[in-house]
Formats: structure tokens, sequence, C-alpha cells
């Protein structure tokens, strides 16, 4: 029967009935083997199918007991712990960190006092950085002040919030970057986007093109607001539906007003009235002007028939001034279908003859003038005048009547068919007598 070996060390385990003389060296050597596994300490090295514990390295998994508790040093190049690793020293509920013997240590505090700053974690207002990257930085916190001073500050769940900041007041600046170049500036003033110097609490610059969209996902309104102490004064918006913009302030009472060179050239009050030039009111639209010649023109370059005003009421056309490339005509509506109870106008001569046309002078500026007095002339034509005898506005002044001297375009014309009527009959009972 040939000499066997164990199975884990390898041991040499000499044939029964073998020669005497060859067990010796066959014992010695398995005693060495053996002896191998032990050095001067305490500690087991294992070299054969393990990794080493103790003063050596070796190779593959060394297997320990489910709770095994390890006294003195041990040392791996690399370890992988499938289960829990517990410190007999230290603090409860602290952090692990090698101290100074690169030992692993248990404390309520860590602290890495290496070369290129400081890392400190729970040592709440001890001075220190937190520090990452190489050669550039990727991200650093730095507090050099013992106090209140917060670079990222967490609040609990029940606030729910975070801040940058700087309580003890130190910060100046809050800067962000991109691509290597500022990308936005938080000072006290204000946050600056493209501008590393903001004068109010928004400043946006940039080149040519759009500084600022606005840009809603829902369906209809895009809104912009301006608010004083939370309610809201002045609104701006497009209505996609509509597709219309509107702009204008949302108080009672409030106007719309257009300003050039810091003066005001227009504006449109409360009650939707258009004023130009002008603060008063005396109609939905008034145009006031000084040192210009024309208070107002309008151009029609088409050609052909051309409208440059539209006089409705309730939706209806009653006038128009219109015009062609040579003439303008003022109109208004005498439609035979708008009207009714249509008879020849009689009376006309006798109506003429109540007639007062005079001549006058202006009081403003001594222009001479020629026509009627409106109050004589609405005693016989009333048609034909607006306004009151002797009316004044509340501040006192001049309330003038006004007369429109087309309406007496079918008086007259009327007397003159009356009087040639009469012109006629002279002519025919003159030619009568004459032939006598």
């Amino acid at each position: 029967m040939a000499d066997t070996t164990t199975t884990n060390l390898g041991l040499t385990k000499p044939e029964v009935g073998a020669s005497t003389d060859t067990w010796g060296g066959k014992i010695n050597t398995d005693l060495d083997t053996i002896d191998a596994l032990f050095d001067a300490g305490p500690l087991l090295k294992v070299t054969k199918g393990g990794t080493g514990v103790g003063t050596s390295t070796g190779t593959g998994n060394n297997v320990l007991s489910a709770s095994p508790t390890l006294t003195g040093t041990v040392a791996a190049a690399a370890a992988t712990l499938s289960g829990n690793l517990t410190l007999s020293g230290g603090t409860a509920n602290g952090v692990a960190y090698l101290n100074g013997s690169k030992v692993v240590t248990a404390a309520d505090t860590l602290t890495y006092g290496g070369s290129g700053g400081n890392l400190t974690v729970g040592a709440n207002g001890t001075a220190g950085n937190f520090e990452t990257g190489a050669g550039g930085y990727g991200l650093v916190l730095s507090m050099t002040n013992v106090g209140p001073k917060n670079a990222i500050r967490s609040i609990n769940n029940t606030e729910k919030k975070l801040f940058i900041n700087d309580s003890a007041g130190g910060f100046t600046e809050i800067l962000t970057y991109i691509d290597g170049s500022e990308a936005t500036r938080l000072t006290s003033t204000g946050l600056g986007i493209g501008t590393s110097s903001p004068s109010v609490k928004l400043e946006v610059k940039a080149g040519n093109g759009g500084q600022m969209a606005l840009n809603n996902d829902g369906s209809q309104y895009t809104t912009a607001l301006w608010q004083n102490n939370g309610t809201s004064k002045v609104e701006a918006y497009w209505d996609q539906t509509n597709t219309l913009f509107a702009i204008g302030p949302t108080a009672a009472s409030s106007k719309l007003v257009f300003q050039t060179a810091g003066s005001e050239r227009a504006r449109i009050d409360s009650s939707g009235n258009l004023l130009v030039g002008t603060t008063g009111l005396d109609g939905r639209f008034r145009v006031e002007v000084d040192g210009v010649t024309w208070a107002r023109t309008t151009n029609h370059q088409n050609s052909g028939t051309q409208y440059f005003d539209s006089f409705r009421y309730n939706g209806t056309q009653i006038g128009a001034i219109r015009g062609d490339n040579s003439n303008v005509t003022y109109a208004t509506s005498s439609d035979y279908r708008l009207k009714e109870n249509i008879a020849p106008m009689t009376g006309a001569l006798a109506t003429v003859a109540q007639l007062k046309p005079c001549t006058y002078t202006w009081k403003i500026d001594g222009a001479t003038g020629q026509g009627f007095i409106a109050h004589e002339l609405q005693a016989v034509v009333p048609d034909a005048v607006v306004g009151e005898k002797d009316a004044v506005n509340e501040d006192g002044s001049i309330k003038a009547q006004g007369i429109d001297t087309s309406f007496l375009v079918a008086t007259l014309t009327a007397a003159l068919q009356e009087a040639h009527g009469l012109i006629k009959n002279l002519e025919t009972r003159i030619s009568a007598l004459e032939a006598k």
C-alpha cells in the first residue's frame, strides 16, 4: 500500500507496514509544514488556499465564523464583508475613520487633517473645509469663522427648506458659471443674468435676440403680472385662443399712459377714452396739439374709392368720410329704405323769408365771416342747429351752439322751386295780358 496525503494541508501519511526508517523523515517534513503555519506572535497565518491573517498575505478566501471577534491588528490589501462589522470602541451613532495611527476609529465627528484642506463633518461651529477634486474645484464649502454661518444648510422635514447663505453677513455674492463663463450673479441688489452688476432686483442682459421668454404649456394664456404688496396692478398676457395681446392696469380707476422722452404723450383712462396730447376729457377720443400744422392726418394709399372714417350707431353706419384720388365726400345716411312718411316740402319760400343771414367778425382773432346766428336759425330750421342758447359748461365757460348749413339745402331747393313756380305763373299771366 502506497503513502497517502491529507486533504487540506497535503501532509504525508506513511504507508502502513512500510519500513520504520522512512517514517521519521516523512513525519519531520509534516511537522515543519505545520510549524510554518505559526510565527512568534499570537496570530494565525494561512498561506495555502486562504487569505493571510497576520504578517503575511495570501490569496483566495478566508471564511470566519458567523460572529467572529478579532483582537489586535487585522491587515488586508482588499477585503469584502458580506455581513456587519462592529467596532467595540468609539461612540454610538458616530462615524468610522482612520486616526493618526491608521486605525479605524469611531467618533461623533469626522475630521480629515491631510494636506490641501480639512474635512469636518458633525463639528457644529468648527472651522473647516469640504473640498473635492484635484487641481480644480469640484465642490468647495468653506467657512473660516466660528458662528452661525452656513454655506449650504438643509432644514428639517418640518420646514422643508434649503438655504445657500451666510447668515452672519460675510457673503456678498453668489455666482454660477457655465463653460468657464459667468452665467448668473446674485448680489445684495438683485439677480443679474448676463451681467455682473445688476442694478435692480432682476436684470437680464444679452445680445440681439430674446432676453427673456415666457412660455405657457397651456392652450390659451401666457401672463406676466406686476404686483404691489401681493396685489396685481398691471397685467400683460397673450391669448392664444383669440390671438390677441393685452396689457394694462387692473386696479379700479387706473389708466394706461404712454410716454416718450419722459413726458406723457397719450393715455387710455379707466373708461376706455383715448386722449392724445391731453389729460382732459370731452369725448371718447381727443387729440390736442401744440406747435404742429396738423392735429390728425389720414393717408389712404388705395386707388379708387377710399373710406377715411365711418360713423356708426349700434353698429349701423349713419355717415362716412370717403374720397377718390382727387375729392372728399362727407356723406350722411339718406337711403329711402330708412325713411317713411315721405312727402313734398311746402312753405319753403316762407321759411327762407324768415332766415337772417348776416356778416360778422370772430372775437378770438377778428376774422370776418358770413352765415347765421345759431339760435336765430334754430328758431326757423331747428334741424340745422345743435346745442341750446346761452348754455354753459360746469366751469362756467361757454357751451357753444353749432350749425350744419347742409340741412338748409333742402329748404333752399324747395324755396327756389316755389319761386320758380311763381315766376312761371307770372310769365304766363304777362304773356296773356300782352296777347290782348
